[in-house]
C-alpha cells in the first residue's frame, strides 16, 4: 500500500519460472562436426543462462558465420536434432536453432581458377583496389557525393573491402556456397 509522501520501493515478483533467452552465436570455424558445434553452443548457452537461478529456460539460438557445416545447418531435421541434443544436455525446457547468416568458408583464390564471370569480377576488384583510374572508371559519379578526389577513392576502396566474398556468394549456386 502506498501512502502520500512515503518512499516507494519496487519489488520484483516473479510471475513465471520460465525465461526466454535468445543467444546469437557465431559458428566456430574450427568446428567440423555437429558434435563439436553442440559443445560450443552448450558453453555459450550455459554462460547466457548462468545468472538466471532456478528458472526453466526456453532458448532460441541464432547461428551466424562461416562454417564447413553450413549445408547441414540449412537442414530442418539436423537443426531439430541439434536442438534436441542441447535440450537433453542442458536440461532446457525447449530449444530452437535458427540459421541466420550461415555460409560455407570460401576461398577467393580457388574461385579465380578457370575462366568465369566470377573469376573476371574478382580480378577486377583486385585491380581496382590499386589502380585509381580503374577505380574512378567503374564507380558511378554520384556514389561518393561532392567530396575531394582522395576522399572519394578512400571511400570507394572501403566499399571494395569484403566485396570478393559477397560477390562469390551471390554468383555461386546455392549448393556450392
Amino acid at each position: 500500500e502506498v501512502q502520500k509522501g512515503a518512499v516507494v520501493e519496487p519489488e520484483f515478483v516473479p510471475l513465471s519460472p520460465l525465461v526466454w533467452q535468445a543467444v546469437e552465436a557465431e559458428c566456430p570455424p574450427e568446428a567440423e562436426t555437429l558434435e563439436e558445434l553442440t559443445n560450443d553452443l552448450a558453453g555459450r548457452i550455459e554462460a547466457a543462462v548462468a545468472a538466471g537461478g532456478e528458472a526453466e529456460y526456453l532458448v532460441r539460438v541464432i547461428l551466424t558465420g562461416r562454417t564447413p557445416l553450413a549445408r547441414q545447418l540449412r537442414d530442418p531435421d539436423e537443426l531439430a536434432a541439434l536442438a534436441g541434443d542441447l535440450e537433453r544436455r542442458l536440461g532446457l525446457l525447449w530449444a530452437e536453432i535458427k540459421p541466420g547468416a550461415v555460409a560455407r568458408p570460401l576461398d577467393p583464390a580457388a574461385l579465380r581458377q578457370g575462366p568465369s564471370v566470377l573469376a573476371h569480377a574478382l580480378d577486377l576488384i583486385d585491380q581496382a583496389g590499386g589502380d585509381d583510374d580503374l577505380l574512378e572508371a567503374v564507380a558511378p559519379e554520384l556514389l561518393a557525393g561532392e567530396v575531394r578526389p582522395e576522399q572519394r577513392r578512400r571511400y570507394l576502396r572501403e566499399l571494395l573491402t569484403g566485396l570478393d566474398i559477397i560477390l562469390a556468394e551471390r554468383l555461386l549456386p546455392e549448393e556450392e556456397r
